[in-house]
């Protein structure tokens, strides 16, 4: 039966609603909106936390309200003193923002004459004002045939959702957007730039500081617009990293552009009367005039893209294709081979003998270039010509030999701090004018296989490579690592062929992966001691499920042995 009477209730509420509302609230994310009596003209505010009506102060923040959905309903919103909008019995107030108070939430219908306010959890009653202009609950069918008590108006000051991602689209230059041009580093100019889904420095993000000051910070570097500050010879409008709690240059003011919906001009809070205007491709501080469409920006909500990113500034990314770590281990082709190699026995940094290792350190050909855009991205092919590259000597650090640069850092990053991604440090390295952005090196040798390889398992010993790297074998692609210093090994046996084979390497100085290993040290890039080693025939080692275990053993086992 109490089923069945809120079935009623609902009933009686959609029967009574519809008539009266035409359409469904709509609402823009961050707007502000006052909620004004359609007949005092008076609008809500606050009086400790009871919900009341007083005149319009364009300075009283307690006036100004967002309107965001959340489950289904709706949460009315100060962003300025972090209130909500709720009812407690019949009385509305207002209490600290919390997404689990259910009291919050409203259902809000929408016509031309205003709207109503209905708790979502209590859907037989509905906002009302008495005669001393404060709010409560009065029950819904009493509401019957009258006009709404409040229309939600729009504020005339710009709002923003700090959780939503804008792009800011030209008015007066179709298809053209503000951007970074991709770049992270400090002073770099905003531009004016064709409009780009996978570029991430045309995405950003609007802060509210309070009523008049608006702090614009890109989606994905931590850089801010700025106006210059007191530098003269700054007229344009560029980025530079901001504190919200001293935003500096940062503090904007971002002005509706009356009669032109949607538009709005970006004007500097400390320089007054002044905005930024497109002259050519950049912005440029000019007189305030609204009526200049050159200032014209609209913010257009998107949502914020996953762009793919490459491997070494993937953060989800650490190995492809690498075997499972293990405890250390060499494998001999029998027990007295491993009994008799004392050395390593005694010296296990010292090479083993051993008829399963073939160490691949040597000379190999190499190509540098600064930064991942410029490398060879064929250079793997076997009919890829090498010959016209340098030699180097594995291992070493290719700075040791010549290339770029060693650097040391203590506690900072000798790359942009801008995780997961790897950019020219600003204010230092801008544009990689002391070092490469983030140098890569590719390496290619040859070796032959020794007889009798090609039935076993084969594995590729890596003993380290600063810091990110791809690995081909004969063209194919083996597998990819990060982890600086720590050891990695492939199995590279279907890609193996009697007699001479190509192994190509390339070697990225930093990825996301840097962040994770900032110390005091010097800087230094390359592989460490590489080999390969070959187990028992493969299918046949049964020691464990594994053929990659024949090894681990003091005792050697043959490899058809089936015990363990």
């Amino acid at each position: 039966m109490k089923f069945f009477s809120k079935l009623c209730l609902g009933a009686a509420f959609i029967a009574f609603s519809l008539p009266m509302m035409a359409q469904t609230a709509s609402w823009r994310k961050g707007a502000l909106y006052r909620l004004q009596a359609t007949t005092s003209g008076r609008v809500l505010d606050v009086s400790g936390t009871t919900a009341i009506t007083a005149s319009t102060d364009a300075q009283r923040t307690q006036q100004y309200w967002t309107i965001a959905p959340l489950s289904g309903s709706w949460r009315i919103l100060n962003p300025f003193t972090q209130q909500a909008l709720r009812h407690n019995g019949d009385r509305v107030e207002t209490g600290e923002i919390n997404g689990s108070d259910e009291n919050q939430l409203w259902s809000i219908e929408q016509s031309p004459a205003g709207v109503v306010l209905v708790p979502a959890t209590r859907r037989d009653k509905a906002v009302s004002l008495d005669k001393s202009g404060h709010f409560h609950l009065v029950d819904l069918a009493s509401l019957k045939g009258k006009q709404p008590q409040l229309r939600a108006v729009a504020a005339g000051v710009s709002g923003f959702d700090d959780q939503q991602t804008y792009r800011l689209r030209l008015l007066n230059k179709p298809g053209f957007v503000l951007g970074n041009g991709e770049v992270a580093e400090n002073g770099r100019p905003i531009l004016a730039e064709p409009q780009d889904s996978t570029h991430r420095g045309q995405y950003w993000s609007v802060k509210m500081l309070d009523l008049n000051r608006r702090v614009v910070e890109n989606a994905y570097f931590v850089q801010h617009f700025d106006d210059g500050g007191n530098n003269a010879s700054i007229d344009y409008l560029l980025q530079w990293p901001a504190s919200l709690r001293n935003p500096g240059n940062a503090q904007l003011t971002i002005l509706p552009v009356p009669g032109q919906e949607g538009a709005y001009v970006i004007a500097s809070f400390n320089k007054k009367e002044k905005m930024f205007a497109l002259r050519g491709d950049e912005m440029k501080i000019v007189p305030l005039n609204l009526k200049d469409s050159t200032a014209w920006v609209a913010f257009d909500e998107v949502n914020k893209p996953k762009i793919k990113s490459p491997w070494w500034e993937d953060e989800t990314i650490f190995a492809l294709n690498r075997l499972p770590a293990h405890t250390t281990y060499q494998p001999y082709a029998s027990e007295a081979e491993m009994l008799k190699d004392k050395t390593f026995y005694n010296t296990p940094w010292s090479v083993p003998v051993s008829e399963r290792y073939l160490s691949l350190n040597g000379t190999w050909k190499f190509n540098l270039v600064s930064e991942p855009k410029l490398r060879p991205t064929t250079f793997f092919q076997e009919g890829f010509d090498v010959s016209k590259w340098d030699n180097i000597p594995v291992p070493s650090n290719w700075e040791m030999q010549g290339y770029d640069h060693p650097i040391y850092c203590n506690v900072e990053y000798p790359h942009a701090n801008t995780p997961p991604y790897i950019m020219a440090r600003p204010g230092y390295n801008d544009g990689g004018a002391n070092y490469g952005i983030n140098p890569v090196g590719s390496y290619v040798r040859t070796f032959d296989l020794p007889k009798g390889w090609s039935q076993q398992r084969t594995i590729i010993h890596f003993a380290g490579v600063y810091s990110a790297a791809m690995i081909w074998m004969n063209g194919h692609f083996v597998g990819y690592r990060q982890g600086a210093n720590n050891v990695s090994e492939f199995d590279v046996t279907p890609y193996l062929r009697e007699g001479e084979n190509r192994l190509a390497v390339q070697v990225f100085r930093w990825s996301d992966g840097s962040y994770l290993e900032c110390q005091d040290m010097f800087r230094m890039s390359g592989i460490s001691a590489m080999f390969i080693s070959s187990t028992c025939p493969q299918l046949t080692c049964l020691i464990t499920k594994s053929p990659l275990r024949c090894a681990i053993t003091t005792k050697m086992l043959p490899c058809n042995s089936t015990s363990m």
